[in-house]
């Protein structure tokens, strides 16, 4: 008979302390400075739920038969992923709170406030601890990518490398639209046709290759 293998044991209070911050990240309140004075922004989730539930609303694409925008479609896709996820780490979604008073806490946020304050957590649990922290660190990170996107400024030339000078993207009503290949952030320039990725230490050899000024801001 095969024995079944036994995870080692872990750092069982710095998995719990790692899982609370990445819980907290993605759904508490977050404190900011806004033009020197202190400011409350809406939790992560909370965020990412209004992106989507702004849009299906609205009505803006009921009977219409074209593409959802590519921000609401990636906010929906990553909505249903964590709500989806977090089901399977925690089913019971906790007692129901809302009234006539304020609407319910999503069940998503109590199935987490839950699982942070279990009391049967072993340290040969710390992995799985371990693979929940990284997913709610990861969601956090794509949630800021998608509501606060870095600024993209774009070069009207051929792309060094492919010689695209155009591609064709969605934009925000679901048509497609040409827009220049090469995209310049503060991390680099980028070919949307070939991909091919220059750093910000090429950045003025480009602007001689293309024999044309990068936009300005780009080295600042």
């Amino acid at each position: 008979m095969t024995a079944v293998p036994v995870e080692p044991d872990g750092d069982l209070p710095g998995a719990l302390e790692k899982l609370r911050d990445g819980v907290s990240a993605l759904t508490d309140p977050k404190l900011q400075i806004v033009e020197g004075r202190k400011e409350w922004a809406e939790p992560l989730y909370a965020s990412l739920c209004d992106a989507v539930e702004s849009v299906e609303g609205s009505g803006m694409f009921m009977g219409v038969a074209k593409s959802q925008p590519p921000i609401w479609t990636d906010a929906f896709d990553l909505r249903n992923e964590i709500d989806v996820e977090v089901k399977q780490w925690q089913s019971d979604p906790g007692v129901f709170d809302g009234d006539l008073t304020h609407p319910p806490t999503p069940e998503t946020v109590r199935r987490l406030r839950i699982l942070e304050s279990l009391k049967t957590w072993r340290p040969q649990d710390t992995k799985t601890l371990d693979g929940y922290s990284n997913s709610l660190e990861n969601w956090c990170n794509r949630i800021n990518h998608l509501l606060n996107p870095e600024p993209v400024k774009t070069v009207s030339a051929p792309c060094p490398a492919c010689q695209k000078r155009w591609v064709y993207r969605r934009d925000s009503a679901g048509e497609n639209v040409r827009q220049p290949a090469l995209q310049l952030t503060a991390q680099g320039c980028s070919c949307q046709a070939c991909h091919y990725t220059w750093g910000p230490q090429y950045f003025m050899h480009l602007a001689a290759v293309l024999e044309c000024p990068l936009p300005e801001g780009v080295l600042e």
